[in-house]
């Protein structure tokens, strides 16, 4: 899948959020990401390598993916306070032997259950539709990971089917 993103996709906006490209400055709060998350099982992340590790390895991943995919996650501000609350954006994926888009996003735990998840969705879905940068949008998601379930589901979402993604068993959710 030959896709680019647009100027304005690294300044999406939400009714709470602005989004911008990672910097390597984001390094140090993306370290609350890896602190009492239970959920880094659904990501294939291993808490013994230490938050410093795992944000620099993280941010560096999606720095060098904005060259190499033309997309990446991105860092979400909340337009109030103005933390940096998480990441999100449009990822071009291999699935079963299938391009795809998909729409990922991760918060730091003390965002979570305010809204913030579909809200992005949303937000990232309207951009890709637009765009048109793909015959279909996708979700991965742990077959645990009931939240994102949920998250998947209020911005019309459904099952479409299960695979292994890294490793992990997960349900991919998009529309039909």
């Amino acid at each position: 899948m030959e896709t680019t993103a647009q100027p304005n996709y690294y300044r999406l906006k939400s009714d709470r959020l602005n989004f911008r490209k990672l910097t390597e400055e984001d390094k140090k709060v993306w370290q609350d990401f890896f602190v009492n998350n239970d959920h880094l099982r659904f990501l294939a992340q291993d808490e013994s390598l230490g938050k410093e590790f795992l944000s620099d390895r993280w941010i560096n991943y999606q720095l060098d993916r904005y060259t190499r995919d033309n997309f990446g996650l991105m860092a979400l501000i909340d337009k109030i306070s103005g933390e940096f609350i998480g990441q999100a954006g449009l990822l071009p994926r291999e699935l079963d032997g299938k391009a795809e888009m998909e729409i990922a996003y991760s918060l730091i735990p003390k965002y979570w259950k305010k809204g913030f998840a579909t809200e992005v969705a949303v937000a990232l879905k309207e951009y890709a539709k637009s765009h048109q940068l793909a015959d279909r949008y996708i979700s991965i998601i742990h077959n645990e990971n009931f939240g994102s379930m949920a998250v998947a589901r209020k911005h019309g979402f459904t099952e479409l089917f299960e695979t292994t993604f890294f490793e992990m068993p997960v349900i991919v959710f998009g529309e039909k």
